[in-house]
C-alpha cells in the first residue's frame, strides 16, 4: 500500500526536519519545501495527498494560494492543513479551503490528530 504523501511548506529548516521525522515515524512520506517560489507548480508536480502549510511564509499570499489550490481541478483533492505559532487562528478556522489547523510548537500526538482529522474531511 503506498504511503500518504504530505508536503510540508515552511521557511524554517529546523521545523521542516523535525516535521519530516515525525511524519516518517507515523508512516507518511514527507516532501519538504522551504521556499514560496513557484509553490503552486511544485504542488502540481508532487501531487501530495496532504499539504501542511505554514501561515507566515515570506513571499506567499496564503489566502490566494489556498484558493488557487482548491479551485484547480488538478489539486482540489489535496487536504490543506495550516500551522503557525500565531495564537489567533480564527480567520483560518472559518476558511472554506482549510481542512485542519495545527499550532506550533506541536508534538507527535498533535500531528497525528491533525492529519487524521484532515483525512476525514
Amino acid at each position: 500500500m503506498p504511503k500518504v504523501k504530505v508536503m510540508v511548506v515552511d521557511d524554517e529548516a529546523d521545523v521542516l526536519s523535525t516535521t519530516a521525522r515525525m511524519l516518517e515515524f507515523l508512516g507518511f512520506e514527507p516532501v519538504l519545501v522551504q521556499s514560496a517560489e513557484k509553490l503552486l507548480e511544485r504542488v502540481k508536480q508532487e501531487n501530495p495527498d496532504i499539504l501542511l502549510q505554514d501561515i507566515m511564509m515570506r513571499g506567499l499570499n496564503l489566502a490566494k494560494f489556498l484558493e488557487d489550490v482548491k479551485s484547480n481541478p488538478d489539486t482540489a483533492h489535496i487536504k490543506l492543513l495550516i500551522f503557525s505559532a500565531v495564537d489567533d487562528l480564527t480567520t483560518y478556522r472559518a476558511s472554506p479551503w482549510v481542512d485542519g489547523l495545527l499550532r506550533k510548537p506541536f508534538g507527535l500526538n498533535d500531528m497525528k490528530k491533525a492529519l487524521s482529522v484532515a483525512a476525514k474531511n
